[in-house]
């Protein structure tokens, strides 16, 4: 959605700012099998190459007190009315939920399990990597060096000077 403003323009620079690290990560991966993150990687290097634009993705923890990202909020919430669209599912996105079903039958049957096994261990828990949770002030950090705003580089920013 924020890469239509950019259309038209050349020779700008653009911050995009997202609340979903995972798409963020999924449209910097250059072996990207989804469909739509394909899309959006060929609609991002038309707008830099073509229209000679330096576009910015910034991942935010949260959208409280942003008020363009609220105004996305909103937008979002609105989408739920909609029509459901015929956008086609990738492989790799049914592959998960298609998992994701089976684990929680396995678990569900393993439950009612009278095995000695499940006594030590009454819980399945899937193989793969585990997630760790940062403190927001440390969040706040990374990110601002990520996007150069930083108190070294405050009043540079704010006022162009050194």
């Amino acid at each position: 959605m924020a890469l239509n403003h950019t259309i038209n323009e050349t020779n700008k620079e653009y911050m995009i700012f997202a609340g979903s690290l995972s798409s963020l990560m999924a449209i910097e991966n250059h072996k990207a099998n989804n469909p739509l993150i394909t899309q959006i990687q060929n609609s991002i290097n038309t707008h830099m190459t073509i229209n000679n634009n330096k576009i910015k993705l910034v991942w935010i923890p949260s959208h409280i007190g942003i008020e363009g990202n609220e105004k996305a909020d909103k937008a979002a919430n609105l989408a739920h009315r909609l029509p459901i669209s015929n956008i086609p599912i990738p492989y790799s996105d049914i592959k998960v939920i298609i998992n994701q079903y089976m684990a929680s039958m396995w678990q569900q049957e393993w439950s009612k399990s009278k095995s000695f096994l499940r006594k030590s261990t009454p819980k399945i828990e899937p193989k793969g990597p585990k997630i760790i949770t940062v403190e927001r002030r440390f969040q706040t950090a990374i990110n601002r060096i990520k996007i150069g705003h930083t108190r070294l580089t405050h009043t540079w920013i704010l006022e162009k000077k050194t």
